[in-house]
């Protein structure tokens, strides 16, 4: 569901999802601390026509606190898409499963 909304343009919901601590680690960049901030990169990236697909391949939980694995796609227009991989840690907060950290990297070919 995130991806389709990420990819309509609906970063609000995609927000709502987060931890209000989340971090977000993307290659080459410095941790983006915090939900605005995060909401900001995500708000920065639709606005420049950024692609996104993910596709989760494991997935595991204990008590309150999962995670995702899985294969990831960015791209930019006019750009060849570029595979990698993504973990994604979860936090269940007042009954609430939210994205505690993200992490991706690409492919190197």
């Amino acid at each position: 569901e995130a991806c389709r909304r990420l990819a309509a343009g609906d970063v609000e919901w995609c927000e709502n999802i987060l931890a209000e601590n989340v971090k977000q680690c993307s290659p080459g960049t410095p941790v983006v601390h915090g939900r605005k901030a995060y909401g900001d990169l995500m708000r920065f990236y639709v606005n420049k026509g950024a692609e996104w697909s993910w596709v989760p391949t494991e997935a595991a939980v204990s008590g309150d606190v999962g995670w995702v694995f899985g294969t990831v796609k960015v791209g930019m227009p006019g750009e060849p898409s570029k595979p990698g991989k993504f973990v994604s840690t979860y936090k269940r907060i007042d009954g609430e499963w939210l994205v505690h950290v993200e992490m991706f990297n690409l492919d190197v070919n």
